[in-house]
């Protein structure tokens, strides 16, 4: 998302005069990434060679680093040139004809001005290494720029309806067209871009804080996951159903979602996971709702058999431990818990009439008993499981009791195009789009060659972020995927400025920069994430540890580890 000077809101957009020019924001707003600013509106006093002074003022100017100065003209509406007497009009939608000025000459005249403004500054002059390259450009968003012809207009300057959905795609042709047969030039560097900014804009200029960007992306996240839920319409009041997605499609939300509205509609109704701080995440989210449980497979197993206890006077967790010994079975997650859940729905009346079950990939084959057990009508009720489909974590899915075909959600809307890419490159499944216009920035890194140095370098950056980025503690996570992982807890020793507090395997709300197991992480997000420990991470693991690590960072991911580990996976992509 590019950098836009003056920062509109959608409500200031929607005030312009110009539908054009508010359309023409937006999308170079969302579709330019990050290292571009653009300027809007820039208004000037300009000096004439007779000494007076006039208004000089363009639309937009365009700026990144490699490129040239490019001033972009925006002419709304139908446009029609009388070749005759060289007039310009646009064309209202009732058929109306106003004369304008030249577009082509309004820009050229804008870039020779801007120029000479600039080259009045001495530091402006004295970080060329030549003359900047500059180029202008004229866009009709309301029509097709093909029908815009002439020697001032070729067409790799002119853009129209089409090309405003691929404008970085254009802006790459507009400036090679500028920079083509140039001799010794320049093109822009971030120090020129501070500088022309702050003189045009007349500001001081700054790259936006990590926060701001942050609170930009999660915006466009909450448009795209809005735009999945088409998938909870389609599946209607089917009985049953599986939602399957990678990671970063929404599946959690999704599943919240029609949790609540099934419980809103009077069905008794059941929200499951098995990772215990997503269902702490997801109580939050469900707090207030009547009729709806939400809790983990082994919670709603302990639950479910105290409350058959309760009605049959037995130990029912018990009855099922002596079950499983006798056939030496004695791991109480793996075999006495599922049983016990099931021994539950002989003996208790309690039935519930829709469950929603969310990573249901992480649920095994005995589970699956009990769970259906549940369910009020083994027909009519509702059983709905959002799992990730990738091949190297759905074996234990292809149990799930739902015949149907999956209901597929098809695009990122977590991650930014380039953690996707990082993250993607271990999936294996239906195909998974990026997030359309959140390009995102590179992935980080922190290479030193001990744990300690890279403790004091993790330390050291989750502290500039709070300081000077203005990140929130809760919004940081470093997710620990080496192993042992106790080596790794030393980090919360290392002291945080302004008596913020380190988070070790805390739960959900407990405040302070979170450290966590990438295990127990699962499911769950934050704005910046540090993966720590690629070094010694469990080789059979790796693949998934490093989807399942990678994904949970939402806008920015940092690599921590030594040098050639890091360097090993950023070269696997």
């Amino acid at each position: 998302m590019a950098t836009m000077i003056p920062l509109l809101t959608q409500g200031r957009l929607k005030e312009l005069g110009s539908r054009a020019e508010a359309k023409v924001y937006e999308a170079l707003r969302t579709q330019l990434p990050s290292d571009c600013t653009v300027l809007f509106e820039v208004s000037w006093i300009g000096t004439a060679a007779t000494g007076n002074h006039f208004d000089g003022e363009c639309d937009f100017i365009i700026m990144r680093p490699g490129w040239g100065l490019l001033i972009v003209e925006v002419k709304g509406g139908g446009i029609k040139f009388n070749t005759d007497i060289g007039v310009w009009s646009s064309v209202d939608r009732y058929g109306n004809e106003h004369e304008i000025k030249d577009p082509f000459r309004q820009a050229t005249k804008q870039k020779h001005e801007i120029l000479r403004y600039l080259n009045q500054n001495a530091d402006w002059k004295k970080l060329q290494r030549g003359k900047i390259i500059a180029g202008h450009a004229v866009l009709f968003p309301d029509i097709n720029a093909n029908l815009v012809v002439g020697p001032q207009a070729p067409q790799q300057i002119v853009a129209g309806r089409s090309e405003l959905r691929s404008l970085e795609q254009w802006l790459v042709g507009v400036n090679a067209f500028w920079a083509a047969g140039v001799g010794i030039a320049d093109f822009l560097r971030l120090e020129l871009i501070k500088i022309a900014a702050g003189l045009l804009s007349g500001q001081a200029f700054a790259l936006p804080l990590v926060s701001v960007q942050l609170e930009r992306e999660e915006q466009m996240r909450i448009e795209l996951t809005s735009q999945q839920g088409r998938v909870l319409r389609a599946i209607g009041k089917k009985p049953r159903a599986k939602i399957c997605g990678g990671a970063g499609t929404g599946k959690t939300v999704l599943a919240v979602e029609r949790a609540r509205e099934l419980a809103q509609e009077g069905l008794s109704t059941l929200l499951l996971c098995y990772n215990q701080l997503l269902s702490q995440q997801m109580t939050i989210s469900c707090k207030g709702i009547n009729g709806l449980h939400v809790m983990t497979f082994h919670q709603a197993c302990g639950w479910y058999s105290n409350l058959a206890s309760q009605e049959c006077g037995t130990d029912v967790m018990a009855e099922a431990r002596a079950i499983c010994a006798s056939q030496g079975h004695v791991n109480q997650f793996e075999y006495v818990s599922p049983l016990a859940l099931y021994l539950a729905t002989m003996k208790c009346k309690f039935r519930f009439d829709a469950i929603i079950i969310d990573e249901g990939q992480d649920f095994q084959e005995r589970f699956w008993v009990g769970v259906e057990a549940l369910l009020r009508d083994p027909d009519r009720s509702r059983l709905y499981v959002f799992l990730d489909q990738n091949q190297a974590i759905y074996e234990a899915a292809e149990k799930i009791p739902v015949p149907d075909d999956p209901f597929l959600l098809t695009f990122n809307c977590r991650n930014t195009e380039t953690i996707h890419k990082f993250a993607y490159k271990y999936y294996r499944g239906e195909p998974t789009d990026p997030p359309p216009g959140m390009a995102g920035v590179p992935i980080g890194t922190i290479t030193q060659d001990s744990l300690e140095e890279q403790m004091v370098a993790i330390r050291n950056e989750v502290t500039r972020l709070i300081v000077e980025e203005g990140v929130k503690p809760k919004s940081i996570a470093v997710l620990i995927c080496g192993q042992p992982k106790e080596n790794y807890y030393p980090l919360a020793k290392k002291v945080l400025p302004n008596g913020l507090q380190w988070s070790l395997e805390g739960d959900i709300g407990s405040g302070g920069v979170r450290i966590d197991t990438v295990r127990r992480f699962k499911g769950l997000e934050a704005d910046y994430v540090f993966l720590w420990g690629l070094d010694s991470m469990k080789y059979s693991d790796r693949e998934e540890v490093i989807y399942v690590g990678s994904t949970r960072a939402k806008s920015r991911l940092v690599l921590v580890g030594r040098p050639a580990a890091v360097q090993a996976e950023l070269e696997v992509i």
